[in-house]
């Protein structure tokens, strides 16, 4: 009669154990909890940039640049000129207005003689 007790339980049991998933509850807004806070830069790609800005500036200022551009040929220039470009001036974004003018109905009237008149 034990062994029938056994199987009763173990028929309740899950046959896996439930597994929690990872990271906080939906809903909970406790803030950040560790590691880096919002805005800090990375130290190595910071480190890096530094590294490169210098090496460029020295390499720009010591004319070889100049150089080695002069050396390309004109359309190999203009694709390494496009590719720096990027880098130089900002990227162009589109943007949409909508304007709406109310005129003035002795302004319109004046316009419309002025034009009617040439």
């Amino acid at each position: 009669m034990a062994k029938k007790e056994i199987k009763k339980e173990n028929n309740k049991e899950p046959k896996h154990p439930v597994k929690k998933k990872a990271g906080r509850p939906p809903g909970d807004e406790g803030g950040r909890h560790g590691g880096r806070q919002k805005g800090t830069p990375n130290k190595i790609t910071k480190g890096m940039r530094d590294i490169f800005s210098d090496a460029w500036e020295k390499y720009y200022e010591s004319g070889d640049f100049k150089r080695d551009l002069e050396y390309l040929e004109p359309q190999e220039r203009i694709v390494v000129m496009e590719k720096y470009a990027q880098y130089i001036t900002p990227k162009m974004k589109s943007v949409e207005s909508t304007t709406t003018v109310k005129l003035d109905a002795n302004i319109t009237t004046h316009l419309l003689s002025l034009m009617t008149e040439q």
